[in-house]
């Protein structure tokens, strides 16, 4: 389910960070780079643990996500969580709380979800033995393919046993993992790179921080700032040509003042709060088909054609 070692391939793949702090120490890169590679390679996994996300985005609409969420990986994956999330457009808040269950089912994920209504909802994803095998163990190709992404490594600050790092990936070897992640995990690689391909090849190198607890080969922290390649991304997908000069002057001054940040934090715990189902929630959810794709309702993608 989650563990120290997809806190890595996660930091690879597209949260990244950087929110940074002032440095507490000074060395070589090389030698903080051949550390961080050491201590990933070194990464245990954790069965049981709390994961904790806040994530701010603001443009136009700006919108503060939170999310804890509480998990088990054996015998059987389970979790369970909340998320509070504030949009604020102009004079406009608006505030949604949900709660969430993720149930292991045979060889399915079962995800419920309370809608605004109150109602829950849910949807199943197929997840066969050896998708469960990557997601829990050690997987080292997968390991080695992200700090083969990894650019430069400066040491961050050190408190006790735990020291971050800050991490620069180079943005033109982003793809090239990502499809190994998709191809190991048995995805649909062709639709799923078609549509993420602009996002990716429109990056560039991105830094994130990383905290690994050293005594107990885990990570414990992430602090993300993704504004730069959030804008690259941006402008790349906006046609200034068919704007006026005052248009492009406004859409360059949303998107250069924009700004998106990502914190998550994690700690093993020995024991986590009952995560079963509650009875009236299995029996009331609706199931709602997903399209693992385009995110796309099954019912809307069949209308559409």
């Amino acid at each position: 389910m989650i563990n120290g070692k997809r806190w890595l391939m996660a930091a690879g793949l597209a949260l990244s960070v950087v929110l940074g702090g002032s440095f507490a120490q000074a060395a070589p890169t090389d030698e903080a780079k051949a550390q961080f590679c050491q201590e990933s390679l070194s990464l245990v996994d954790y069965d049981k643990g709390q994961l904790s996300i806040v994530a701010d985005i603001k443009s136009m609409v700006n919108c503060h996500y939170e999310s804890e969420f509480y998990f088990s990986a054996k015998p059987q994956m389970a979790g369970k969580g909340t998320v509070t999330m504030t949009l604020v457009a102009p004079n406009q808040p608006a505030s949604l709380e949900s709660e969430y269950y993720l149930q292991e089912n045979g060889e399915e994920l079962v995800v419920y979800f309370k809608n605004p209504d109150s109602s829950w909802s849910k949807s199943a994803m197929k997840m066969s033995a050896d998708q469960k095998k990557l997601y829990l163990e050690n997987n080292k190709e997968l390991i080695q393919a992200s700090l083969d992404t990894v650019k430069t490594v400066e040491f961050g600050a050190k408190a006790g046993d735990k020291q971050s790092y800050v991490v620069t990936v180079d943005g033109e070897k982003i793809m090239p993992y990502f499809a190994k992640v998709m191809s190991l995990a048995g995805r649909d690689q062709e639709s799923m790179l078609a549509m993420l391909r602009p996002v990716f090849e429109n990056m560039g190198d991105y830094t994130y921080t990383v905290e690994i607890d050293r005594a107990r080969h885990i990570v414990t922290g992430m602090q993300m700032d993704l504004s730069a390649p959030m804008r690259k991304v941006a402008m790349a997908g906006i046609d200034l040509s068919k704007c006026s000069p005052e248009q492009v002057k406004q859409i360059k001054d949303i998107v250069n003042n924009s700004t998106l940040t990502i914190t998550i934090n994690s700690e093993p715990l020995a024991k986590v709060p009952d995560l079963k189902v509650p009875k009236q929630v299995v029996r009331t959810a609706k199931p709602v088909e997903v399209d693992k794709v385009t995110g796309q309702q099954a019912g809307e993608k069949a209308a559409s054609k």
